[in-house]
């Protein structure tokens, strides 16, 4: 089928170019009919690639609802769809898009070799179109993958780059989640003093977002326990049971409660 969006988008700047030109010398016939042919020229690539770019969309959107209801295959399926239809036409932010969706499936069904190259192709479609929110989510598959493959420091690198990417465009609940994630793996790897240092700085940046449940995220990855620090523990048990109640969640408040009469005993 070829580049349809690219093929519509060269014919709506000429168009362009002879409106401009139509202002300019609005008696020229011949301008007129050119216009009206490239018109019509159009109209037939752009609703050819306005139709399949809604199949594209529908296809990733089952997709996501299969694998939101754990019928993994079924996703793989529609993932794949996807791909390919946005592929017909060149749509490169929706291949990666269904690249990423495709890893993390794949993911679900521990085929970490296809896992791996369906981020690698996310990652690198979304290096070449200059979009820096995917990336962001690039960088973190990657990274996620990575560490489950057994290869830690390579993913706690890919990590690194997801959280400086979602800092520098304001993605602060991506920021958050993947800064837990790399004070997850450095806790796995015992070092704890730099895996509080990531959890503190998540807190931080949730601070900033305004989110009482972002900031409940993040202050529930930090652990002071695992350095000793019983006024600490309890100074942050005291925060997350008051935003609990914040957010009208009287439940979880008050397991919070129970966990701070468990510590200070």
């Amino acid at each position: 089928m070829g580049n349809k969006l690219g093929e519509a988008d060269a014919l709506v700047r000429r168009a362009g170019l002879l409106r401009i030109i139509l202002e300019a010398e609005s008696d020229e016939s011949e301008d007129l009919r050119a216009a009206a042919q490239l018109y019509q020229q159009i109209s037939g690539p752009l609703a050819e690639a306005s139709y399949h770019f809604a199949v594209g969309y529908r296809e990733l959107d089952e997709g996501l609802d299969h694998h939101d209801k754990a019928s993994i295959g079924r996703a793989v399926d529609e993932f794949k769809r996807a791909y390919g239809t946005y592929k017909g036409i060149g749509y490169r932010r929706g291949q990666a898009e269904a690249m990423c969706s495709l890893g993390n499936a794949y993911r679900e069904q521990s085929n970490s070799l296809e896992a791996t190259i369906s981020y690698g192709e996310c990652l690198s479609t979304a290096v070449e179109i200059g979009s820096p929110f995917l990336q962001a989510i690039g960088y973190s598959s990657v990274g996620r993958q990575d560490i489950a493959s057994g290869k830690p420091s390579e993913g706690l690198e890919q990590l690194t780059l997801a959280s400086q990417v979602a800092q520098e465009i304001g993605a602060r609940g991506m920021e958050v989640t993947v800064l837990e994630e790399i004070g997850g793996e450095y806790a796995r790897r015992g070092e704890l003093e730099l895996a509080l240092s990531y959890h503190e700085k998540a807190v931080k940046t949730a601070e900033n977002g305004g989110d009482p449940y972002l900031l409940i995220q993040a202050m529930r990855a930090v652990n002071y326990r695992t350095l000793g620090d019983a006024s600490k523990t309890i100074g942050v048990l005291l925060r997350l049971r008051d935003l609990y109640a914040t957010v009208g969640n009287t439940a979880r408040s008050a397991e919070v409660q129970r966990e701070i009469d468990q510590v200070k005993k």
